[in-house]
């Protein structure tokens, strides 16, 4: 399908043809419209050849132009204005404002307001024709005789070109057949192609589709039996998790009573350090009464005699209680008076 030009043409059946002009549809098979307007090729090899709505339905029809001329019998032509065939192989040819219509099979019907013949209406004539419509005078026959002779010919010179139009035709259908059966076998042979390519294309599809699913399956076993096996850990994990944690509660136990134990020793050692240090508080106080004590005596005797030597040791030694220590205090005094000496020791204990 072909289309020129134009705007809003379609050209749908195999083979069709639209030159230009608008909204014109070639539908026929071999149809076509040259141009125009709103004109239809609906017939099999149909033809319009220009114009407004003009519309060829028939197989072989044919209208050369005019406007709003139909076509519906086969082999048939119809040009100018407001020309209907209905009939095969006829014409209607509209020259007038009145409706033309074909009058049956091989006719030709010619409708027109006057034909003139060297600018002369040779229908209008004075005594052309009586009350009845008789033609009168044999003049007036003769060359009515003539004209309707002279207007045979040019009947029948369109009826060669009917008739030539409709070889052309013939001739297009048997090329357009031709060609399609070509094209068909090109189209078949194109499908063979295309099938066979398809088919290889689906086999090795179908061989990578098996080799995948084999992969598939050999993916699936190998994770299933991961799986069983994590399964496995798993569980024997969980009883190991239980274990422990039976462990860990015994250890916390175990752990808390000792830090009890430690807690209670600690309280005990605290309580002993703080007796210790009451002891020794007492011991500290008792040891500096001693020094009070020896150091009045110390005066005492200064007052008494003049000393070469006094000394004082104190020693803590463990006494009557065990645990609890006691102070033992020695001091021993040697006094010189002339002309005799006096040593004397004195040990008190605290």
């Amino acid at each position: 399908s072909t289309i020129g030009g134009g705007l809003f043409n379609e050209a749908v059946a195999p083979y069709s043809f639209v030159g230009g002009g608008y909204f014109n549809s070639a539908s026929g098979t071999a149809a076509g419209v040259s141009g125009g307007s709103e004109n239809t090729a609906n017939g099999h090899a149909a033809f319009v050849g220009g114009g407004y709505g003009n519309q060829a339905l028939a197989p072989l029809s044919a209208i050369v132009g005019g406007r709003l001329n139909t076509v519906t019998g086969s082999y048939s032509l119809a040009a100018g204005s407001g020309a209907i065939v209905t009939h095969n192989s006829s014409a209607a040819l509209g020259f007038s404002t009145a409706r033309c219509v074909s009058m049956g099979p091989y006719t030709l019907n010619f409708c027109a307001r006057g034909v003139f013949v060297n600018g002369e209406n040779i229908l209008s004539g004075r005594n052309m024709s009586n009350s009845d419509g008789n033609i009168t005078g044999a003049q007036d026959q003769q060359l009515l005789a003539a004209q309707v002779q002279d207007l045979q010919l040019q009947v029948n010179s369109v009826a060669e070109i009917v008739e030539t139009l409709s070889s052309q035709a013939e001739d297009l259908v048997v090329n357009m057949s031709n060609n399609f059966d070509l094209v068909q076998h090109e189209l078949v042979e194109a499908d063979n192609a295309v099938a066979a390519l398809l088919e290889a294309k689906v086999f090795k599809m179908r061989k990578l589709v098996n080799t995948l699913n084999a992969s598939t399956h050999t993916a699936i076993a190998t994770l299933s039996a991961q799986g069983d096996l994590l399964l496995s850990n798993l569980s024997s994990n969980k009883i190991d998790l239980e274990s422990l944690a039976l462990d860990v509660d015994e250890v916390n136990n175990s752990c808390t009573e000792q830090v009890e134990e430690l807690r209670h020793f600690q309280f005990e050692q605290q309580q002993q350090i703080k007796q210790m240090n009451a002891t020794i508080h007492e011991q500290q106080s008792v040891i500096a009464a001693q020094n009070s004590t020896l150091a009045w005596m110390k005066t005492f005797l200064e007052s008494l005699t003049t000393p070469s030597n006094f000394d004082t040791t104190s020693q803590l030694n463990d006494c009557a209680f065990e645990g609890e220590p006691c102070v033992t205090t020695q001091s021993t005094v040697t006094a010189t008076t002339a002309p005799t000496s006096t040593t004397a020791t004195t040990t008190t204990t605290t």
